[in-house]
């Protein structure tokens, strides 16, 4: 299993048994050590061709921060991004956000035109 940068650059895209290849790469950047490192694995993807989502539910407005802005470079290169304003902004209810750079992808996976709906 890729451990860094480094090995997940050198791991084949495709899967040896099937044959298919990934869609999508998911990254994390959190608010603990857990921190992907962003731009190799937005290079990564689009070397691939593959949609670029980063997790920073819990740590993504730090961003917006001296400190934040230093541990999550080049987030802005991802396809999408999930925040969670509750878990650091203190809002008393949960809510998520999920920002995407190209809102016509998800709009056609979900779209749906039944006479049940």
């Amino acid at each position: 299993m890729p451990t860094g940068p480094a090995q997940s650059a050198a791991v084949p895209f495709v899967c040896p048994r099937s044959g298919l290849r990934p869609f999508l790469l998911v990254a994390t950047a959190d608010t603990t050590d857990t921190v992907d490192p962003l731009p190799q694995l937005a290079e990564l993807a689009r070397r691939e061709g593959a949609c670029f989502h980063v997790d920073a539910a819990c740590g993504g407005f730090f961003r917006l921060t001296k400190r934040g802005s230093e541990r999550f470079v080049d987030m802005e290169d991802a396809d999408s991004i999930i925040l969670d304003p509750h878990k650091t902004l203190f809002m008393s209810f949960g809510t998520g956000v999920l920002v995407v750079r190209d809102p016509t992808s998800p709009r056609a996976a979900h779209d749906g035109t039944g006479s049940y709906l």
